[in-house]
């Protein structure tokens, strides 16, 4: 919803084919940046946390 309205379009914009053009897109997304976490310099709890965070974000979009 928020990437609507960040791009200007009203949330009557969320129509069936949106949602079929955007999952996807956003579970890629998710998946790169949590590939990315095993890399990044970051605190173990800070990780633990994104971790977290992103498998969330992960089974919300599916």
């Amino acid at each position: 919803m928020f990437r609507l309205l960040d791009h200007g379009r009203r949330l009557t914009g969320a129509t069936t084919a949106y949602w079929r053009d955007f999952l996807p897109k956003r579970r890629s997304f998710t998946k790169e940046v949590l590939s990315m976490t095993g890399t990044a310099h970051l605190e173990e709890t800070t990780r633990a946390r994104m971790i977290v965070a992103l498998k969330a974000a992960r089974g919300a979009a599916c």
